[in-house]
């Protein structure tokens, strides 16, 4: 899969949540499209990066929704990690 592919995919998966307007969601960049999936929304930092990002979406499923299933569980638990680590430092 493509980064662009990725991103139509993503876009379509908004499409059908319903809870943006079409014109919102088109009118993000690939980029910002797919950082909305790895962007932890509490801290704002981004769990998968660079090559990492990147192989993450050339071995994507054919489907986003599995592709987001599979990325928001392992980063949902080290975005869990990542905050509470965040929070004992402050």
């Amino acid at each position: 899969m493509t980064r662009h592919q990725l991103a139509q995919e993503l876009r379509a998966r908004q499409y059908a949540y319903g809870e943006v307007e079409r014109h919102i969601i088109d009118a993000l960049s690939d980029q910002d499209i797919i950082e909305c999936y790895i962007t932890c929304s509490d801290c704002g930092h981004q769990q998968v990066q660079g090559k990492e990002l990147e192989y993450a979406i050339s071995t994507a499923y054919a489907s986003a929704s599995a592709w987001s299933a599979r990325r928001h569980t392992s980063s949902s638990r080290r975005r869990g990690r990542h905050c509470r680590m965040r929070r004992s430092m402050t």
